[in-house]
């Protein structure tokens, strides 16, 4: 018998290595980013390293490259066919995508998320990708604070995923132990960052501390101050200019578990115009209340927060705002986001169009309900007229009472406001990340 070459031995180890998924050379990999600050660009693509020794390492060990490949994750997870070719890149399967992908009926509860898996060092290495963005209705979930405990909408998405990944488990695999990396942006940083607490505090997956790797961005605040651990292998990258970040406020007594990395950065406008000459975030006009980004975001919570006297208007704790504003806004943004995108300019349109004098006539009894009204009749959306018209009062309250700062803001300087908006954006904050340097 003709005895095998080294050549071949070779081949056949590396071949085995490779199947094994313990290949560990860099690859980059890319994912089409949309545009948000230049409106003339459609997409940025968008780049990072990628290697499995990412997952040879302690999760408690702050990977910048990790970072950057977990941000182009969670943007690929938008739509079901990108996390798919994104995450074969990685050499990652699918196992499964939510069923929130194909939703033909919307549920402002929903959280869309991708599960993948590939064998690292003969460990089964998962992957769920939660959608942080290219979503409508799921905003209103945002400010389903609950009257006590975690966020509860977040509370509800992080739940979802948690009995659905366990079950798959339960189902497929057998393994004692496993590793598991988790992503999200914006509203899936906030359950993401709820899950991780619940998996971290319960033993409902086989999966210990340091095989655990939970990467957000920009993650609103979730979980109430008693359950705000400070893990180790838990990093949320945050832009502290954002005001997503900020939210739920920590006055109503939430926080973020984990570790929390500030990538605000002053040279921002320079590190968005390198990336697109054409990209511009809106000028800062300062005042005595706010000489910087920072400030300016400090500035609108904290005014929005503040007591105001009228108990029926006032936002300053949580059981005021549960009380008076959760449900209206709640239903006015599920109808907000069942716009079609021409009647969202239309009425943007006329918005602009409108007198200063004209705009302020709309803080008045039914000049939120008479405005928007004919838009959702023209639109064809389905309404409950009394829930409408409450949701309506609702937001002249808040544009008399706590929102009056930001009432001013707005109609002194738009582009203000527009800047501490901007500060969410996906490029905005990729530009922050990128340029950011651990410690």
């Amino acid at each position: 018998m003709k005895k095998p070459s080294i050549l071949s031995i070779l081949s056949i180890a590396l071949l085995a290595t490779s199947c094994n998924g313990n290949n560990n050379a860099k690859k980059t990999v890319s994912v089409n980013m949309n545009a948000m600050v230049n409106a003339n660009a459609k997409q940025y693509k968008v780049k990072a390293e990628y290697q499995d020794g990412f997952f040879t390492k302690s999760s408690e060990s702050l990977n910048k490259d990790l970072a950057m490949v977990s941000y182009l994750g969670t943007f690929a997870a938008s739509n079901e066919n990108d996390a798919e070719s994104f995450y074969s890149q990685l050499g990652f399967e699918k196992c499964y995508a939510s069923t929130a992908y194909s939703a033909t009926e919307v549920d402002e509860n929903s959280i869309a998320y991708y599960v993948a898996h590939k064998v690292i060092k003969k460990t089964d290495t998962f992957v769920l990708s939660l959608r942080g963005y290219n979503y409508n209705q799921e905003w209103s979930n945002n400010f389903y604070l609950g009257s006590e405990g975690d966020h509860a909408g977040f509370t509800q998405g992080a739940n979802l995923i948690l009995d659905e990944f366990s079950k798959y488990l339960q189902e497929n695999y057998k393994s004692k132990s496993i590793k598991l990396w988790i992503n999200g942006y914006s509203r899936a940083g906030g359950i993401a960052n709820v899950l991780a607490h619940k998996i971290i505090s319960s033993t409902t997956l086989p999966v210990k501390d340091e095989n655990l790797f939970v990467y957000t961005y920009e993650a609103p605040q979730g979980l109430e101050k008693s359950n705000a651990i400070k893990y180790k292998n838990v990093f949320n990258f945050v832009n502290g200019a954002d005001l997503i970040t900020r939210i739920a406020p920590t006055v109503y007594g939430f926080a973020r578990c984990g570790q929390d990395i500030d990538i605000y950065n002053s040279k921002v406008d320079g590190l968005l115009n390198n990336l697109d000459k054409d990209a511009y975030l809106p000028h800062l006009k300062t005042s005595d209340n706010y000489k910087n980004d920072i400030q300016l975001a400090e500035y609108i919570i904290e005014s929005l927060t503040k007591e105001n006297g009228d108990k029926t208007m006032t936002l300053e704790n949580r059981h005021y705002y549960v009380a008076n504003y959760q449900e209206g806004i709640r239903y006015m943004l599920k109808i907000f986001f069942s716009f079609s995108e021409q009647a969202k300019n239309n009425m943007m349109n006329k918005f602009n169009k409108m007198t200063l004098i004209e705009k302020l006539a709309l803080i008045s009894k039914d000049g939120v309900y008479n405005f928007i009204k004919p838009f959702i009749d023209a639109d064809g959306i389905p309404y409950d007229d009394s829930k409408l018209h409450t949701s309506c009062d609702k937001i002249n309250l808040f544009l008399t009472g706590p929102g009056y700062d930001l009432r001013t803001i707005l109609m002194s300087d738009p582009n203000t406001l527009m800047r501490a908006i901007s500060m969410h954006y996906t490029e905005v904050n990729y530009v922050l990340l990128n340029d950011y340097r651990p410690q």
